[in-house]
């Protein structure tokens, strides 16, 4: 459920990233940064709002819940079968159990 829910603010993030990445070599970056900080909030919401325009924002769900899904699946049964041992050896029996 949660890379579900997250996999649309994931895919946000790396297009904003990869839209900034976009001519690494440029030597007016950082005045098209500190432009980009002077216009304020602007800049924040208009990559989420193109990003939400352009669709797909589930494109490669599949292969990250194909590697997710059984990922967890296996670390949840493990915690649970050791907490199972560990609560039955660390547990005190009552009077009840003698």
């Amino acid at each position: 459920i949660r890379t579900s829910l997250l996999h649309p603010l994931s895919t946000i993030k790396v297009r904003i990233q990869a839209k900034n990445d976009e001519d690494p070599k440029s030597k007016n970056k950082k005045q098209k940064s500190r432009q980009e900080e002077e216009k304020g909030v602007g800049v924040i919401i208009q990559p989420f709002v193109d990003a939400v325009k352009e669709g797909n924002l589930y494109a490669g769900i599949v292969p990250t819940l194909l590697s997710t899904v059984p990922a967890s699946g296996i670390y949840y049964g493990i915690r649970d079968i050791t907490k199972r041992m560990l609560n039955e050896v660390f547990t005190t029996p009552s009077k009840s159990d003698l």
